[in-house]
């Protein structure tokens, strides 16, 4: 099930809308971001991080970026980001505070917030830039097209001559040169 979380930070006076979905055992789960999927587990106090399906081994950047972060800002402990048991994955321990007052998992949120935000320009310049440079190649404009007959066309075009077979090395050539006219 999807939720919204509002957290309220009286010492910062933010509020801020977190889009989650909470597990059957009571972790929340964050999708926005595109590369990666981040889970934070209540119970255990950890944050992990899986790279989504279509992006794999690629997420890796985006997985030490937040890890970084958070090791910044003093949300997790630098000494236990490691590598998760499911392949890809990143989790590291969240540190427990002195003062009784602040809650660890509200502070991981409000985190996990500000990095979303950090990471929301960075990923809308490649998605503009992609659209830009499909959009180029769909519907080109006059500076870089051509019309259909200013190209004239050769007779024979390419760096290999068709008549000359390149496929099965030395041992084959002798053949196919038998087969060939003097003339040629």
């Amino acid at each position: 099930m999807q939720f919204k979380i509002k957290l309220e930070m009286p010492e910062y006076n933010k509020t801020v809308v977190l889009n989650a979905f909470k597990s059957l055992d009571d972790n929340i789960l964050f999708k926005d971001h595109p590369e990666i999927d981040i889970i934070v587990d209540r119970a255990k106090g950890k944050v992990v991080t899986y790279p989504k399906e279509s992006v794999g081994y690629d997420a890796y950047d985006s997985q030490d970026r937040l890890m970084k972060y958070f090791i910044q800002k003093g949300i997790i402990d630098r000494g236990s980001v490691r590598s998760g048991n499911v392949s890809n994955s990143l989790l590291a321990q969240l540190l427990s505070p002195k003062d009784e007052d602040i809650d660890k998992i509200s502070v991981c949120l409000f985190g996990i917030y500000n990095f979303l935000k950090l990471e929301e320009p960075f990923f809308q310049f490649v998605e503009d830039f992609e659209e830009d440079f499909e959009e180029g190649i769909i519907d080109p404009d006059a500076e870089h097209s051509t019309e259909l007959g200013e190209i004239p066309h050769k007779e024979r075009k390419g760096s290999t001559p068709p008549s000359e077979y390149y496929g099965y090395g030395y041992g084959y050539r002798p053949y196919v040169y038998e087969s060939k006219k003097v003339d040629e």
